[in-house]
């Protein structure tokens, strides 16, 4: 009778997982002549009368290091699935094996850490046999490197090697330790989205929530602008946007005073979560300019913020010799309608005053222009040109 189709079915199933044990017999033979007893040697790998092969030793360590699992369930794993009865003992040997095959492969991720234009840093407790250490993290969006110091600061950094040789803008939460090496610094905005949520809801902070929701517009006006394909935003846009955060950075810090020693108070005095973020705030400008400009294509451009008195990347600057005002309009969707006019200020700054047309706190602008009224000079020639 003929066949009119047939109908497949498949059921994928693993085999009985068991060990496969393989013994090495070594010869030694006496030559019958001089004497002389000549043994056999053993395959590579097979150093002592018992050992694990690299088949098991790579699920062990792919268990800890992979997966997560803890050093005494991962053991409990392989006794479970394989058979295989491993120590703790066992499993730091292994893991200490394949770090040291791995050291080339390390060497070449930390040499092209060092040559990357952005690199993110952060840095994390970590409890080593009941003691206090660090774990460094250096990373891409391509490579990743793990280091587990006892130290915090510029001892492990130096001990790593990454930052040491790193030239370009290294994105971290703004520990103090990172400003000693001389690269571009920019500031994480995820911590200070954190510490600024934490002071808008827990704190009831209305200038917190007023910044979180201008680092999250700044975050969708570089998303449109690499969507429309365009490198960087526009000088005047990173400006217009410099503003409305200075602004409100000022407004903050007039808002919130130090706390002041009382009398016969020797020492630091412990100052408020809020406070202690706004004196971190000498790094904030180059935060901004990372939100606007580092999640673009060219992470390397930075603005002029920082070094406001030179010709910057962004090709936006006011030398401080000249004393001008300029109006000018910005050209993308969120600041169409604005004007931006830059003051050189005495104070080696340069300021970018949006209109705030259509912003939500038109009384910012007077707040900084009373701000800058009281901290500089009048000239004596003004030129305003329109």
């Amino acid at each position: 009778m003929p066949c009119l189709q047939i109908e497949r079915r498949q059921v994928v199933d693993v085999p009985t997982p068991r060990l496969l044990v393989q013994e090495h017999h070594a010869e030694q033979k006496q030559c019958p002549s001089c004497q002389q007893i000549t043994a056999a040697p053993f395959p590579p790998g097979v150093e002592a009368p018992l050992q694990y092969g690299m088949r098991l030793g790579a699920i062990a360590v792919y268990l800890v290091q992979q997966q997560l699992l803890p050093w005494g369930r991962a053991c409990e794993v392989l006794s479970d699935l394989v058979g295989a009865q491993i120590s703790e003992g066992t499993l730091a040997c292994l893991m200490q094996r394949c770090a040291a095959n791995l050291h080339v492969v390390e060497t070449h991720i930390k040499d092209a850490l060092a040559q990357a234009e952005v690199l993110h840093q952060d840095e994390t407790g970590l409890s080593v046999t009941g003691r206090r250490y660090w774990m460094h993290v250096a990373c891409t969006d391509q490579l990743t490197h793990y280091a587990v110091h006892a130290k915090r600061g510029q001892e492990a950094l130096e001990a790593i090697g990454i930052l040491p040789r790193f030239t370009g803008t290294s994105v971290h939460d703004g520990w103090r330790s990172y400003f000693r090496y001389p690269c571009l610094h920019a500031l994480c905005l995820v911590h200070l989205l954190r510490e600024l949520t934490y002071l808008s809801e827990e704190q009831g902070l209305e200038w917190a929530a007023d910044l979180i929701a201008l680092l999250l517009c700044m975050k969708e006006a570089t998303e449109q602008a690499r969507e429309q394909g365009h490198a960087a935003l526009h000088p005047l846009e990173v400006a217009d946007w410099q503003a409305q955060f200075v602004a409100l950075v000022a407004q903050a810090d007039a808002t919130t005073p130090c706390a002041q020693a009382p009398p016969g108070h020797k020492g630091r005095v412990k100052q408020s979560a809020a406070r202690n973020l706004l004196t971190r705030r000498p790094c904030w400008p180059s935060c901004t300019a990372s939100s606007c400009l580092l999640t673009t294509i060219k992470p390397s451009v930075m603005c002029a913020w920082l070094k406001s008195s030179k010709k910057s990347r962004a090709r936006f600057a006011v030398k401080r010799a000249r004393w001008h005002c300029v109006a000018s309009a910005a050209t993308y969707r969120p600041c169409a309608s604005k004007a931006c006019i830059c003051l050189a200020l005495w104070r080696l700054r340069c300021a970018a005053i949006p209109s705030f047309l259509h912003s939500r706190r038109p009384e910012l602008l007077q707040f900084m222009l009373k701000s800058i009224n009281g901290s500089r000079r009048e000239p004596t020639n003004k030129r305003t040109h329109n």
